[in-house]
C-alpha cells in the first residue's frame, strides 16, 4: 500500500479508519491495510458478485473480521438519488482517514482494448464507465467539498496521465490546500496516484506521496515501518 507514506508523524488520530471505493471481489487493499498496518477499513461495491465474493474472503480471515466492513453502496440514499461516488460510499455522519479508489479507467469497452501495452483486467463493470475515468474521478473532488470536514485525505489512482492533469488543474482552481501525487510503474503499465486534502496547508502542495520502496515499479523509498508494530498474519486470498 502506498497510502502510509502520506500518512506521517505529525498525524495523531487514531484509529485509521480507510475507506475503499470499489473494492472488488478480492478485497485486496482492505485485507492489506488491516493485516500490515492494523488499519480499520470500509470496502465498498455495488456489484453483487464483488460484494459476495469480498464478504467470504474476509469470513474466512477471522483475525481481520472485526476490521474490516463489507459495505453495498446501494443502499445509500445518496446513490438512490443519483450519480454519486464517494456520498454513498459513506454513513450519514461517518468521519474516515482517507478514502481510496481505483476507478474504472475506460468510457467503454472498445476503448478498453485500445491501448496494447497496457496491462489490464477485470469486469466491464469495474473497467468501464461513463465519462471514463475522468468524470469518475472529477465526481469524487467534486463531492469531496461537501465531505471535507469528515475525511482527512482523498486519493485515487488514475490509469492516463491526462487525466492526472486535468483533475491537478481542477483541485488547483479550487484551492484545495494539500495536494500531492506520484507515478506507478509495473512491466508495461503506468498509473499515477493523487491524493489532495482540505486539512493539510499549502506546504503539502505537489509534495510527492512516499511510495514502499519493496513495492513493484517504485521509484521513490518510503521510510521502514516501525518494527516495533505487532505484525499480524497476512490474508487468505482466493480467486
Amino acid at each position: 500500500l502506498q497510502l502510509a507514506g502520506i500518512w506521517q508523524k505529525g498525524h495523531t488520530e487514531q484509529p485509521v479508519v480507510g475507506i475503499d471505493v470499489g473494492c472488488g471481489a478480492n478485497c485486496v487493499y482492505a485485507l492489506l491495510g488491516t493485516s500490515i498496518h492494523g488499519w480499520s477499513f470500509v470496502a465498498v461495491d455495488v456489484d453483487d458478485g464483488a460484494l459476495k465474493a469480498a464478504k467470504s474472503i474476509v469470513d474466512q480471515n477471522p483475525h481481520l473480521k472485526p476490521l474490516v466492513e463489507v459495505r453495498d453502496a446501494r443502499k445509500s440514499i445518496h446513490y438512490l438519488q443519483g450519480e454519486s461516488v464517494l456520498q454513498s460510499a459513506l454513513l450519514p455522519g461517518e468521519e474516515a482517514t482517507f478514502t481510496m479508489c481505483n476507478p474504472p479507467f475506460f468510457a467503454t469497452g472498445d476503448e478498453a482494448g485500445l491501448n496494447p501495452k497496457t496491462d489490464f483486467g477485470g469486469t466491464m463493470q469495474e473497467m468501464v464507465c461513463l465519462g471514463g475515468e475522468e468524470k469518475f474521478v472529477k465526481t469524487m473532488v467534486m463531492e469531496s467539498l461537501e465531505l471535507k470536514t469528515r475525511v482527512h485525505w482523498f486519493t485515487t489512482m488514475v490509469g492516463k496521465k491526462k487525466t492526472l492533469k486535468s483533475v491537478r488543474k481542477l483541485l488547483h482552481a479550487l484551492n484545495v490546500p494539500g495536494l500531492r501525487t506520484t507515478e506507478f510503474v509495473q512491466g508495461r503499465t503506468h498509473r499515477w496516484g493523487i491524493a489532495w486534502s482540505f486539512k493539510e496547508g499549502v506546504y503539502s502542495a505537489m509534495k510527492p506521496l512516499r511510495n514502499d520502496s519493496n513495492a513493484p515499479g517504485s521509484k521513490r523509498r518510503q521510510e521502514q515501518p516501525d518494527s516495533s508494530r505487532k505484525k499480524s498474519s497476512l490474508p487468505v486470498l482466493h480467486d
